[in-house]
């Protein structure tokens, strides 16, 4: 099934598929819903948006098939089909409700995946840093030992060689005769 027959299937207008298609592609654009990876709710929404757009440019008819009619009572008021109009304004009103709800379940599901997948990357980054520095325990204390075991050794070497220097002096009568 394509995309504009997905979208048709909820729409109540009578558009051909060409209409249903612009006018989908034009409620998608203002509000930022992306038509390749639509599902049933936002097909549902941009459906009563195409409704609510074609409701303005439908005849309005009453229950005789016909145009409604204004009729004139005896004290000069306007009578008008107000059972008739209530019955539209509830219908319409309840569209627009499903549709707002179907629009706020999608973003609210939008945004809920959005926060997990930035939470992932942050305990990743997170947890990628911690381990890797733990990796670094070990080479550090190797390193570290190194040079300590290698000053150790210079001022042993250094300490030998002051010894050596002090018996020298002490004894170069000695050692000389």
């Amino acid at each position: 099934m394509n995309l504009d027959e997905f979208i048709k299937q909820f729409v109540k207008a009578d558009l051909s598929l060409e209409q249903v298609w612009m006018k989908a592609q034009e409620i998608a654009s203002q509000y930022g819903i992306d038509l390749n990876s639509l599902d049933e709710a936002n097909a549902q929404f941009i459906a009563g948006e195409i409704d609510a757009a074609s409701a303005g440019l439908a005849v309005p008819q009453n229950n005789g098939g016909g145009l409604a009619t204004v009729e004139t009572n005896k004290k000069g008021k306007k009578n008008t089909p107000a059972t008739t109009n209530n019955n539209q304004g509830v219908e319409n009103l309840k569209i627009a409700v499903q549709n707002l709800r179907a629009a706020v379940a999608s973003e609210s599901e939008a945004m809920y995946e959005m926060s997990d997948r930035k939470s992932s990357e942050v305990e990743d980054a997170a947890v990628s840093r911690i381990v890797n520095r733990y990796k670094q325990i070990s080479p550090n204390i190797v390193s570290k030992v190194s040079a300590g075991l290698q000053e150790y050794a210079n001022e042993s070497a250094t300490f030998r060689g002051q010894i050596g220097s002090i018996f020298d002096e002490a004894f170069a009568d000695i050692v000389n005769n």
